[in-house]
């Protein structure tokens, strides 16, 4: 069965987003029919027994532009609502649904107990966060500055000068000063920190690293100061790379089980000269299996290199 509507009139269009009054009304419209209303004119339902079409009032047409949506402000009481530009739609405490407008470089959030709104501006270098047991706010981030919270302290705002790193050791985050000639790093048993050159060579000494027996076997000598090679063919070229002046290292020469495998060639990066006692090259054992260890010293740019011990059993 078609539903029954009646035609009403209504007084002149107010703005949008406001409502309108409903005169008496007159001769009844069948929904589906060819008898369309009037612009300007609404539809209310006659029958009072639907209650999804017992609203004593309509919304007339041109109310509604691209930018509204139709609430109730009471039960059965649809009107529309326009919503501007930068707002939003919600509920701000008890009061009813509506439009909220958000200003620029604002945030929305919650206050405290308040309800939901456009929050307080945000500085162009601000965050919004919550210091501590505070409400949400806004939390300038000035420069060369981070975010973070130290202890039991509330999140605030935290200076990093030059030279400096926020890093955690087993306590708090932290600005930590880096001097000239330090690096980050962890000692044995220690936290991240700045350490000095001499202990970052430490580190690195307990470092060893396995070396690829490729022709050219290459050995960086900041990856790791000690290494080991097992030999698979003759004439490999050892060329030692990344050392630092004054550094150090031992190098486990192997045998596979063929034997016979030499080094014929050895360089050091930067244009360097690697020397040998007497200016001759170590020779290497060339058993199956057998074990040389090769010690060297980084002047820069010249490398020098002797036989520390052979044939190790």
């Amino acid at each position: 069965m078609a539903r029954r509507f009646n035609q009403v009139a209504t007084s002149p269009s107010p703005a949008a987003g406001g409502t309108t009054e409903l005169a008496t009304n007159t001769s009844p419209v069948n929904v589906g029919s060819t008898a369309a209303p009037v612009v300007g004119q609404v539809l209310t339902a006659t029958s009072a027994t639907d209650a999804d079409w017992a609203a004593p009032a309509g919304i007339a047409p041109s109310l509604f532009d691209a930018n509204s949506i139709l609430k109730a402000d009471v039960d059965d009481t649809p009107v529309a609502l326009a919503v501007a530009d930068e707002s939003w739609i919600g509920r701000s405490g008890g009061g009813n649904i509506a439009s909220q407008a958000a200003v620029a470089n604002s945030f929305l959030g919650r206050r405290g107990s308040n309800p939901l709104s456009a929050g307080g501006a945000v500085n162009p270098n601000g965050v919004v966060g919550r210091p501590g047991s505070n409400d949400l706010s806004d939390i300038v981030i000035g420069a060369n500055s981070w975010l973070g919270r130290i202890g039991t302290a509330d999140l605030t705002n935290q200076a990093v000068a030059v030279q400096q790193i926020v890093l955690r050791g087993s306590g708090d985050l932290a600005a930590t000063t880096i001097v000239d000639s330090r690096f980050v790093g962890r000692p044995t048993g220690g936290n991240l920190g700045p350490v000095t050159a001499s202990e970052a060579l430490i580190m690195l000494r307990f470092n060893q690293q396995a070396l690829t027996p490729a022709a050219s076997i290459t050995y960086d000598g900041f990856v790791g100061i000690n290494a080991t090679v097992t030999l698979n063919q003759a004439g490999h070229t050892l060329n030692i790379t990344g050392a630092l002046a004054g550094q150090r290292g031992t190098l486990v020469v192997k045998q596979d089980a063929t034997g016979s495998r030499t080094i014929t060639t050895y360089s050091v990066f930067g244009g360097g000269t690697v020397r040998f006692v007497g200016g001759t090259a170590p020779v290497l054992s060339t058993a199956a299996n057998a074990v040389d260890i090769l010690e060297w010293y980084y002047e820069g740019p010249d490398l020098y290199l002797v036989m520390l011990g052979a044939a190790f059993s």
